[in-house]
């Protein structure tokens, strides 16, 4: 049976709009975009940057829109051009202002960041990456129960014992790591940017007290 002009033009506009959906589905396969960052842990009540690399082998040129939602209550929001020639690599920051959040409690939180082409109504590539947002002093209800962990710290080069400090949890700061072997309980902390390679002495101290230290939790 032969079609009618109106079956016929019903036939080619379907066609053309399998062809548009297959191009889109191409373009959105060709574009990846991922996190640099492996943490989703922040404080409240503070500036914080993650970024992204986009890749994209035919080239994107286009516009990247990011939102912060909690509750699908969107807590900050913003756009920027992006631009990754074919065969390479973009990076893409986005800025965030962290809003407050009451003691003991933690918010999670979904960043979600979307890459559309020019005059794009959907997206080309959608990230979605879970932010937890902490309170400035996470430990605030728990003070006796830091105190009860007996923490020792390791500490050379200082950074994190002045986080501790900051944040009022005690400590017991180890001169060396000679002391490690004077400890028999209690929880030890080594410090931010601590190398064994630099303390060769400082992995037979830990592996004793993993197997002979008592920690009371």
């Amino acid at each position: 049976m032969i079609p009618s002009l109106e079956q016929f033009a019903r036939n080619i506009a379907a066609v053309g709009a399998l062809f548009a959906l297959s191009a889109a589905a191409s373009a959105a396969e060709a574009v990846g975009l991922r996190s640099l960052q492996g943490w989703s842990a922040v404080f409240g009540d503070c500036e914080a940057t993650f970024t992204y690399r986009i890749e994209a082998p035919d080239g994107f040129s286009g516009v990247a829109g990011w939102s912060l939602a909690v509750d699908r209550r969107t807590l900050a929001r913003g756009e920027t051009a992006v631009h990754a020639p074919a065969g390479q690599q973009a990076e893409l920051t986005v800025p965030l202002r962290i809003p407050p959040v009451r003691e003991g409690v933690v918010l999670d939180a979904e960043l979600t960041v979307s890459c559309f082409g020019k005059d794009a109504r959907e997206p080309a590539v959608t990230h979605r990456k879970a932010i937890h947002i902490y309170p400035r002093n996470p430990f605030a209800d728990r003070a006796q129960w830091l105190k009860q962990r007996s923490i020792a710290l390791y500490d050379p080069q200082g950074k994190t014992s002045q986080v501790f400090d900051r944040v009022g949890i005690p400590h017991k700061k180890l001169g060396g790591a000679a002391a490690l072997e004077e400890i028999d309980r209690g929880l030890v902390v080594i410090g931010e940017g601590v190398s064994l390679s630099e303390h060769p002495s400082l992995a037979d101290a830990l592996f004793r007290l993993a197997v002979f230290a008592t920690v009371p939790f």
